[in-house]
């Protein structure tokens, strides 16, 4: 459908926005950034500013902290594919802003909800929550706690035996 694709590249430019943009709009002037503010939420209103960049829009309202951790909160226990992956996103965006200049501080129940879908391999959204979890423990390993590593681990031997008792049982049928 046409209108599917200007809604994905609305959402793609939204995405954009918040990590090039916004960020440097910390320090901008009250007016700018209730311009900036107004126009955000007409496009969250429409549908058109995803999840993945909400925690980015505290850079110019940190008020907001509570209801974006909320927003991305409830995305991460949705049974929407698309909307789990996009609060898994926020999620890791979030945690890398955080400690920048107008940034609030990252809520850790974001962190521990991502580990509970991991470990209890709740679907939808399992893979872009794995992908989440893989980059955090690249690029970010600080952000996990020791519990977090053990969690991990459980993970991957859950989902290792699962595997593999998934090609075993389809080879033996």
């Amino acid at each position: 459908m046409p209108g599917d694709n200007v809604r994905r590249q609305f959402l793609q430019l939204a995405d954009l926005f918040a990590v090039a943009l916004l960020p440097r709009l910390a320090s901008a002037d009250a007016e700018t950034k209730g311009t900036v503010k107004r126009v955000l939420n007409e496009m969250e209103a429409e549908n058109l500013f995803p999840l993945s960049a909400l925690p980015a829009k505290l850079f110019i309202a940190p008020e907001e902290a509570d209801e974006t951790f909320s927003k991305v909160l409830n995305g991460l226990r949705s049974i929407d594919a698309e909307m789990v992956g996009d609060a898994a996103h926020g999620t890791r965006k979030w945690l890398f802003f955080a400690g920048r200049s107008g940034l609030a501080e990252f809520p850790e129940r974001l962190l521990d909800e991502l580990m509970n879908i991991a470990v209890l391999r709740r679907q939808p959204g399992l893979l872009s929550v794995i992908k989440t979890l893989a980059w955090i423990t690249e690029t970010l390993p600080e952000a996990f706690s020791e519990t977090h590593f053990v969690n991990l681990m459980v993970t991957l031997e859950f989902l290792k035996t699962e595997a593999f008792s998934s090609s075993f049982n389809s080879q033996n049928e």
